[in-house]
């Protein structure tokens, strides 16, 4: 009977664990729906692409975001059908990441606005070295052993744990990230891929996780949609700027024909009295000269 009840205590024991561990991990969930949800509400605040894109990838390596340590996007180019390197966030050395991680500790603020604000700060300065490298990158979709290349043409998710034996991981473009553990999401728009994301953790080299590839999906579909929108933003932009340049052209075609019909009129009144002072001065120099 004692063994019973030890047994039944025990049991009981075990599902207490378990209910704390499954409270724990939707708490974990929880939080990072909320995450994504302000990162989202974040992008939405935003239309010109620069900025979208800044403000996106500083959610994605702020620590309060999805906390990764940088992040690359890359753009598909669909007329010369090749992965095109946009922008590159995130720290160019271990010293700067602590400097950028030790201000962010001391001075919490709300992701939301954090995420507006970071991004802004990094409007006019200079490129940094991982942004350089980020928008060198030139990646054919096809005929490459590219894992990049891969997730576009694919729409998979990948995770590279050991990069240097990895076959899919080359070294001309992915090599050059000098990480051995990161990770790459499509990003999807309308049923078609238009980007690609990646993300490593190379300063404080945190295993990237299956949660993390998850939500890392789920972003990567809202930055999709969020990218869509600003081109269709961006091309009605365009088209408003071309109405109005039409519309000054047309102005101005206008203008010049009132002038030229004016000066038409003027040229007709002032000729019919030059031709009557012509006849006249004709007549009377005839007149002169029979004299």
């Amino acid at each position: 009977s004692f063994a019973q009840h030890v047994a039944i205590a025990i049991e009981n024991a075990r599902l207490f664990r378990e209910k704390e561990r499954l409270a724990v991990q939707e708490l974990l969930r929880l939080r990072k729906l909320a995450i994504l949800s302000e990162i989202s509400s974040a992008m939405q605040g935003v239309m010109q692409m620069e900025g979208l894109l800044r403000v996106g990838l500083t959610g994605v390596t702020y620590g309060g975001g999805l906390a990764f340590n940088r992040s690359i996007l890359l753009l598909v180019d669909e007329e010369r059908r090749r992965l095109v390197g946009r922008m590159g966030v995130g720290p160019s050395s271990a010293e700067d990441a602590g400097v950028i991680w030790q201000s962010l500790e001391a001075h919490p603020r709300p992701l939301g606005e954090l995420i507006i604000e970071q991004a802004a700060a990094r409007v006019g300065k200079p490129e940094s070295t991982f942004d350089q490298l980020a928008r060198s990158l030139r990646i054919p979709l096809h005929g490459t052993p590219s894992v990049l290349a891969r997730a576009a043409a694919e729409a998979r998710v990948f995770r590279i744990a050991d990069a240097s034996r990895d076959p899919g991981v080359c070294p001309e473009w992915e090599g050059r990230l000098e990480v051995q553990e990161f990770a790459c999401a499509p990003l999807m728009a309308k049923g078609k891929v238009v980007g690609v994301l990646a993300v490593d953790n190379k300063f404080n080299g945190k295993p990237i996780g299956s949660e993390d590839l998850e939500f890392l999906s789920a972003f990567a579909t809202q930055a999709g949609l969020a990218l869509e929108n600003a081109r269709v933003y961006t091309s009605l932009e365009e088209a408003n700027r071309e109405i109005q340049r039409s519309h000054h052209r047309l102005l101005r075609q206008e203008r010049l024909a009132a002038l030229g019909e004016m000066a038409a009129h003027v040229v007709h009144e002032i000729r019919n009295p030059l031709v009557a002072i012509g006849g006249f001065a004709r007549r009377l120099s005839s007149r002169l000269e029979g004299r």
